[in-house]
């Protein structure tokens, strides 16, 4: 790859930098693209003279790339010998690189201008939820809003940077749209190119790169109080909640923090209990949050989810987690286990709306596997026990609420679902309202898991409901607060 195809194209650098915005003149960039050159030439140079095969340089190049640290050290370690050889102990970098075997790395073999921001090399970035790669453009989240970063990327190392993504995934063809790959550090980077993206007024793709991160470094409740997710009167009544047993679907739109919300309710489950943890992509760490947990973590999705998930019960799990439970399989999967008995099991859902939850997954089964929606519904109600439901904030996205809590029952005499809300967030004064109402089936649930810990939730509940009562215009505003379906 010659100099003028590298990362960034000179005449935007240029010009950002007359605006006043970057450091370096035209012949500083110059000769730093040319010591990218005289690096990577040095490498092919010395992996020839090694007779290293072609194969461990591509293995050690995928690795590097999705960060693995031995490999990644690799690399650098001899950069860092490369510039020690030649002295260029004052030769300029890009600012947005940390350091000049930095900037080599991820220039030649690594994420390119990206990479601040995949390694949190500056605080706001560590705070960052999501990044994108738009054509030449680079964007980082950043205090609420999509922000364009100085550094460009251009269409030579896009399609460099895709193929050295792909060769970590085998069953990808390079050649197809959309593909989805995951970082060492659980980032997720979904790219869409080729024939579903537009071309450039100069003909290049308009390629999309979207990377995804966890930004919490402590999963537990309290840091949900901390960034006024939750209220800190909640912390003890889902610890009660978790601790009784009940199973919980964790809803809301994208980036509303429901993952986020999940791990950190699953942090207060009975570590000693054996769960099964299926997810359709590798985002959650379970095995680094509970470490003490005997908890099982399997990738899958579809079809294959359906021919395994008879093997995986075989082992009794005492619960389940479904991480991104997004289709009729998926939903389907999770009816089957939880009617089986199975408690404190969670699951997270693209919902935006908890009360119509059990008619929204109850069609999305039946348009697959048919059956009545109704029936299935009610279903649902007995075995979802609590729905949580997150929110972000309309003007401040990177800002997520907890917007409501729903208890799910099946109203047996007249065979009717019951959504009872519980809790209410109230978006002009940014508070919490709580009313007490709690069915038979959860309080014989409680006889049975953990009788104190439901006697726990009650009382908080009481106590919630009297210190912050639902007021009637917010009642009026979210509708009634006992919702039935009816012959649907």
């Amino acid at each position: 790859m010659n100099v003028q195809s590298r990362i960034f194209q000179l005449e935007r650098y240029l010009r950002e930098r007359s605006q006043g915005k970057l450091e370096g003149e035209s012949g500083d960039i110059q000769r730093f693209l040319s010591l990218c050159d005289l690096i990577q030439k040095q490498f092919f140079e010395e992996a020839e003279q090694e007779k290293e095969a072609s194969l461990e340089q591509l293995r050690r190049q995928k690795r590097a790339i999705i960060g693995y640290p031995k490999d990644v050290a690799f690399y650098k370690d001899r950069i860092r010998a490369c510039i020690q050889q030649r002295e260029w102990y004052d030769e300029w970098h890009p600012l947005w690189y940390e350091s000049l075997e930095d900037a080599i790395f991820h220039e030649v073999w690594g994420l390119a201008g990206v990479s601040g921001w995949c390694y949190d090399t500056r605080p706001e970035y560590r705070v960052s939820s999501s990044a994108k790669i738009i054509g030449d453009h680079i964007y980082y989240y950043l205090n609420g809003s999509m922000q364009q970063q100085p550094q460009t990327i251009s269409a030579a190392r896009r399609q460099q940077l895709k193929r050295a993504l792909l060769l970590q995934t085998p069953g990808e063809r390079e050649g197809g749209g959309e593909h989805e790959v995951y970082m060492k550090n659980g980032i997720r980077i979904t790219i869409f190119t080729d024939h579903l993206v537009k071309q450039q007024d100069n003909g290049d793709p308009l390629d999309v790169f979207v990377l995804r991160k966890y930004i919490m470094p402590e999963y537990s409740l309290q840091r949900q109080v901390d960034y006024k997710t939750i209220p800190q009167e909640a912390v003890v009544l889902l610890r009660a909640m978790a601790q009784t047993g009940f199973n919980v679907n964790f809803t809301g739109a994208v980036r509303s923090g429901k993952t986020t919300m999940m791990a950190c309710y699953q942090k207060e489950e009975n570590p000693i209990l054996e769960g099964l943890m299926i997810e359709t992509d590798p985002e959650l760490p379970m095995h680094q949050l509970m470490p003490e947990a005997p908890i099982v973590q399997i990738i899958a999705d579809g079809e294959e989810l359906e021919q395994i998930i008879k093997s995986l019960l075989r082992a009794d799990p005492a619960y389940i987690i479904m991480a991104e439970a997004r289709d009729a399989i998926a939903f389907n999967v999770a009816l089957d286990i939880t009617d089986r008995g199975t408690r404190r099991s969670k699951l997270t859902t693209h919902f935006s709306n908890g009360k119509e939850l059990p008619m929204a997954m109850a069609r999305k089964i039946a348009e697959r596997y048919g059956g009545d929606p109704h029936e299935i519904a009610c279903k649902i109600a007995r075995n979802i026990h609590y729905v949580i439901e997150m929110t972000s904030l309309p003007q401040q996205r990177n800002q997520k609420r907890l917007k409501g809590i729903y208890e799910l029952r099946h109203n047996t005499k007249i065979n009717q679902v019951e959504v009872h809300q519980i809790c209410f967030y109230d978006f002009l004064t940014d508070r919490w309202h709580w009313k007490y109402t709690i069915g038979e089936d959860k309080i014989q649930i409680g006889r049975e898991e953990n009788w104190a810990a439901l006697q726990e939730f009650q009382h908080i509940l009481q106590q919630l409901a009297t210190m912050y009562p639902v007021e009637n215009g917010l009642q009026a505003e979210e509708g009634a607060l006992e919702v039935s379906f009816h012959g649907i």
